[in-house]
């Protein structure tokens, strides 16, 4: 063995000596010395183009000072010698003159780093379309072009939303470091290594050259993340799916998660450690994901691969992909054919398409549909969907098949399948999360039997999860408790976030499991619903849960130049009872964001609580958010309450009005009732059963809408109306008092 340890040290002094002199991250070029192979595929991946310098050989679209319009403003690239620059309205408005320092990606397109100074590297929102004029491309477009775009909007180039530092930074560099000061609102941003290089993935040399040193390189062993023994497939030539063997491997998640994922960062990104120890995974919800679980908006493949059977089966990214390149590693119907059978799969009774004609699509063409990102960026949803035109026609999401079919819809659709007899079942958690999502009173039942099967993918239970938090009941609160013990850290962690509806007393046992849980993700989860209470907690709880409030605030520091983690400290500090540092912490999250609405709204609700401690004003807040979203309910809602306390009812109705509105994005049935219950007491009852019917016909079921149409009914005297609520009452609350009295006076509906 000493021999070994010997020759291994000497074979790494030979190849790369100067490896062993370096402290920590030693670089790609000496790396390629001993791995010459990988270092050739990476020079052709996005990774080693994912940023660079500015140079005639890495700036891709012309700076040659023509004037471009966008949204009614000029813009305008231009160079001088070696330097090149930026011409457009800045933070505040007025025209200047930006030095743009880095290129951003390369294909389909590509940005341009601008310094704004400060340390704040912005990425440009006006990108050159990198792609052949064949393909369309060879032009500059504008990455928002339906977006009433001006210096205030949240997605303007110069806005947080757009900040290099914080929001693209640690993707696209290797050892990245923020240095964020929040107290001068700067950066000093560093990097081992401009774009994504060995290190990034496999750690720093420095853990290479002790394992060298130590005689232990034995290929897998020298990798930071992949020493794990990963699943082997093979066909057994009996069934028509690849059967595996060995241990599964999560290890991948972690190497590759942490970019491919939406997610929150709660620890050192560079750590080698467990990717639910450092992130948070971006739940699926309906403004990311379409309502069977595809891919809406840009999620970056690991929320819609851990939905897929695939992955719940053991399946991970280097199954399918090159690792050094990114590339397949085989053809796209060659890679599927790894598990699936050819025979069985490649041909007209499985796809409905004659394969002798050359017609047949390929089987990421059904099965992995394309969603376009940014105007040009085609990126392929991993859950690997089987298409149903029934649950496509029921629910409205996309369809693969009308991808080519063009000129079709789902009816034709739903007639190919019946013809092919291909089955249209839909789902039952797909049925459960969808009833959920019309916030029907009677989903709790089937929400319950789904969110507990073992065999859906970890991602799907957590969905599951989460919305129990809408049907406070006992029955809730059973599956909840019964998942908090669960193997996965993603069901976990939903249903310690479920439990918000538990009162203060039964809930704090819970939480205390939580805050001591093996997994990061699910201690800040448990920390973060401590927070909600903490107030109410004796002071012995409170002692308890100190040092998990602790551990809450250091992860929040990764992210401290956000907006949304100020707000969360300003709840914390509340909480603990630091108002003046609440009123900071809202402050410096308008000074990152000043149109971030969650932080207007939040700091206008603190300044109505503490009006003598504030130094805001609470109608400037709420008017600002209402010009930032306009179409928010929310926005509406409050500007409404607001003009209720100072007894302006005129302004209050119109606001109320405003937010009850089907088609604002936050729409909800509280915000029907609330107005309903105004216009009632301005005697314009017709009118406020008129707004509950409305919000009766979109969210069937709901108690308080129902109860309120029945009473106001009764004043106006239209009783023949309201057998038909009682029917529906009595769907969710069969058991109510006051129903039985109802059920008297009016009897059942003819």
């Amino acid at each position: 063995m000493k021999k070994f340890i010997s020759v291994s040290v000497f074979l790494c002094l030979g190849l790369s000596w100067h490896c062993l002199a370096e402290p920590s991250y030693v670089g790609v070029e000496n790396c390629s010395s001993c791995h010459q192979q990988q270092y050739e595929l990476w020079l052709q991946s996005d990774h080693f183009k994912a940023m660079a310098e500015v140079s005639e050989k890495t700036v891709l679209a012309p700076f040659d000072g023509r004037s471009l319009v966008f949204h009614g403003i000029n813009w305008r690239f231009s160079r001088e010698g070696e330097h090149y620059f930026f011409e457009g309205p800045g933070a505040d408005g007025g025209v200047q003159k930006f030095p743009v320092l880095y290129t951003f990606g390369h294909y389909p397109l590509q940005q341009y780093l601008v310094d704004i100074g400060n340390g704040h590297l912005q990425a440009t929102n006006i990108a050159w379309d990198s792609r052949s004029k064949e393909q369309g491309g060879q032009r500059w477009i504008h990455l928002q072009p339906d977006e009433k775009m001006h210096h205030e909007h949240p997605f303007f180039w110069a806005r947080s939303f757009q900040n290099w530092n914080g929001h693209c930074a640690d993707c696209h560099s290797t050892n990245l470091q923020k240095n964020y000061d929040a107290s001068k609102h700067s950066y000093a941003t560093t990097w081992s290594e401009i774009n994504v290089a060995c290190e990034a993935c496999h750690g720093p040399g420095s853990e290479h050259v002790k394992l060298a040193k130590q005689g232990k390189i034995d290929g897998a062993s020298a990798l930071a993340y992949t020493s794990d023994a990963s699943l082997l497939w093979a066909h057994d030539g009996k069934n028509t799916e690849a059967k595996a063997s060995g241990s599964a491997n999560t290890s991948y998640i972690s190497m590759c998660g942490g970019c491919h994922s939406r997610r929150m960062q709660i620890a050192d990104a560079n750590s080698i450690d467990d990717y639910h120890n450092k992130y948070l995974l971006q739940d699926v919800d309906d403004r990311l994901y379409h309502n069977d679980g595809q891919i809406l908006d840009e999620v970056y493949v690991l929320g819609s691969f851990m939905q897929s059977k695939m992955q719940h089966a053991g399946v991970q990214c280097m199954d399918c992909h090159d690792a050094h390149s990114g590339k397949l590693k085989a053809e796209p119907n060659a890679v599927c054919a790894q598990c699936h059978l050819p025979s069985h799969y490649d041909n007209k009774q499985h796809s409905g398409h004659d394969f002798s004609a050359g017609k047949q699509p390929l089987c990421v063409d059904c099965h992995m549909a394309e969603e376009t990102y940014m105007q040009v960026d085609d990126r392929r949803d991993h859950r690997f969907n089987i298409p149903n035109p029934e649950l496509s026609e029921r629910y409205d999401t996309p369809l693969a098949c009308l991808s080519c079919h063009g000129d079709k819809d789902a009816s034709w659709a739903k007639a190919a399948f019946k013809k092919n007899n291909w089955s249209m079942q839909i789902e039952p958690w797909v049925s459960a999360w969808n009833q959920a999502l019309s916030r029907d009173s009677l989903a709790l039942s089937s929400l319950a039997a789904e969110a507990v099967r073992q065999d859906l993918p970890a991602q799907i239970q957590a969905l599951l999860l989460r919305s129990l938090e809408s049907y406070p009941s006992q029955q809730a609160l059973d599956v909840l408790q019964s998942q908090l013990d669960s193997e996965q850290v993603l069901v976990r962690r939903a249903a310690v976030s479920s439990l918000s509806f538990v009162p203060v007393q039964m809930r704090w046992p819970l939480l205390q499991q939580a805050l001591t849980d093996s997994s990061a993700a699910v201690r800040f989860e448990a920390a973060s619903q401590v927070v909600g209470i903490y107030s109410e907690l004796p002071a012995q709880a409170k002692s308890q849960a100190q040092a998990a409030l602790n551990e809450y605030r250091q992860a929040l520091s990764y992210s401290e130049d956000f907006a949304s983690t100020q707000v969360a400290l300003a709840r914390l500090y509340s909480a603990e009872g630091k108002l003046a540092e609440a009123d900071g912490a809202y402050q410096l999250a308008l000074k990152q964001a000043p149109a971030y609405a969650p932080a207007l709204l939040a700091y206008a609700e603190f300044v109505r609580q503490q009006p003598k401690l504030a130094s805001a004003d609470e109608l400037a807040l709420l008017s600002k958010a209402k010009l930032v979203v306009p179409e928010s309910a929310a926005v509406n809602h409050a500007l409404g309450l607001y003009y209720v306390r100072k007894r302006n009812y005129s302004e209050a109705l119109a606001y109320l009005a405003a937010a009850a509105n089907i088609d604002a994005p936050d729409a909800q049935p509280r915000y029907f009732y609330v107005y309903a219950v105004a216009l009632e007491s301005q005697q314009r009852g017709l009118e406020a059963v008129k707004v509950l019917q409305r919000s009766n016909k979109y969210w069937p079921g709901q108690y308080d809408t129902l109860t309120s149409l029945i009473v106001y009914l009764e004043k106006l005297g239209k009783t023949q109306a309201i057998p038909r609520y009682l029917d529906e009452l009595e769907r969710i609350a069969p058991n109510s008092p006051q129903l039985k009295q109802w059920r008297q006076r009016y009897g059942r509906a003819p």
